[in-house]
């Protein structure tokens, strides 16, 4: 716990002058209200400009709009996908910042007359697993096309039927800036910020920023006996516990990982209201508690209800190891992150995500305009293949 409020501490918010402010996002039942006491301040008097400012304008330009698309909001869901064109075909992809590798469900693949072959190996948030590949001829998205690269195929959600054909991850993302306006339901893609604040191109009432952090869970020796890499993890504080959590946009909940909600809270599933996590098309059985603040970003969520994990064990990955000390199996609470933070609270916000800078800008949804971008030619995908 002390390396955890060391990491805290560590990713205090960055200040920039601007006075006191506060913003509140239009609708659901999460309240925000912001911690820090700065915001943007973009406006600069041109009578004071300087050769040296000059240099530091151009230095600081804005990010160049590389792809714009729309999201859809998935039927009875609060999730949001955007439409990919695969080997011919529109896909519709959820849309998940949180972990690595882009995948396709089996059936999709299995329409797309895909040759699936051994691949990656891996559990899902549900502690199913899968190892699956195909190699896809294109990949078209908005203005962005590629193709000749392998994706990971994974289990078909379980629960039918799925309103998604798969899921887009940060392997096709992280190359870039990547913008979530989930007020007006806009992905964005933009080159990657150059200095700091650059690509906040909406004028937020106020914003803040977090860093991302290196985590893999291997802190925990304990209890991590297989490490858990994923993108986006920033520090939070719930009722007053620092905790790094993973921003997962494919999680229609926020939930807490079983052995942490036991360990700092005392809290078991079977002790509180059942209900279910829907992450990325997998449907995860919990126990539901409401806590009395999460924090982060300089925004914090009053009253939320999170979600706690049965600690189910996994499938079996049926391999056979050698010296059969090895372990196939695990339980789940050596599977998830520490905590996942899901778009129950994410939609109520606009990200902004710096993969190159490792940070997240984070303000209220809806406050301030959509991107309007000039129109985008067309450009080859840059992205981890």
């Amino acid at each position: 716990m002390a390396k955890l409020k060391q990491l805290f501490l560590v990713g205090c918010l960055l200040a920039f002058p601007a006075s006191l402010g506060s913003a509140h996002p239009a609708g659901g039942d999460v309240a925000f209200k912001h911690l820090a006491e700065a915001a943007f301040n973009v406006q600069q008097n041109a009578n004071e400009a300087t050769p040296r400012a000059a240099v530091i304008a151009r230095e600081c330009a804005p990010p160049e709009v590389i792809n714009s698309l729309p999201m859809q909001q998935v039927p009875g869901s609060i999730l949001m996908t955007v439409t990919a064109t695969i080997d011919g075909k529109p896909l519709k992809l959820l849309v998940d910042i949180g972990r690595m590798s882009t995948e396709l469900w089996n059936t999709t693949a299995t329409n797309l007359h895909l040759a699936v072959q051994p691949g990656r190996r891996g559990w899902d948030f549900g502690g199913r697993y899968s190892e699956g590949s195909a190699h896809l001829q294109s990949f078209t998205m908005g203005s962005m096309q590629g193709g000749g690269f392998n994706i990971q195929v994974g289990l078909d959600p379980n629960f039918a039927p799925a309103p998604f054909d798969g899921v887009m991850r940060t392997d096709i993302m992280w190359r870039y800036d990547i913008d979530l306006d989930f007020a007006h339901q806009r992905m964005n893609y933009l080159s990657p910020e150059r200095c700091k604040g650059a690509g906040v191109y909406w004028s937020p009432t106020t914003i803040t920023s977090v860093p991302i952090i290196a985590y893999t869970g291997m802190e925990y020796g304990d209890r991590s006996p297989i490490p858990r890499f994923s993108t986006t993890y920033v520090p939070v504080t719930l009722d007053g516990h620092p905790i790094i959590a993973l921003l997962d946009t494919s999680s229609d909940r926020t939930f807490l990982n079983p052995d942490v909600a036991m360990k700092l809270f005392g809290l078991k599933p079977d002790s509180s209201e059942a209900g279910n996590i829907n992450d990325s098309g997998t449907l995860i059985k919990a126990g539901l508690h409401r806590f009395s603040t999460l924090t982060f970003g300089g925004l914090t969520a009053s009253n939320p209800q999170i979600a706690i994990p049965f600690d189910i064990m996994s499938q079996s990955s049926e391999i056979t190891h050698v010296s059969k000390t090895a372990r196939d199996t695990f339980n789940l609470h050596e599977i998830i992150p520490d905590m996942v933070i899901g778009m129950d609270v994410l939609r109520h916000s606009h990200l902004y995500l710096s993969f190159r800078n490792s940070r997240i800008y984070i303000s209220a949804a809806g406050d301030g305009p959509a991107l309007n971008p000039s129109p985008i030619k067309q450009s080859w995908f840059n992205g981890d293949r």
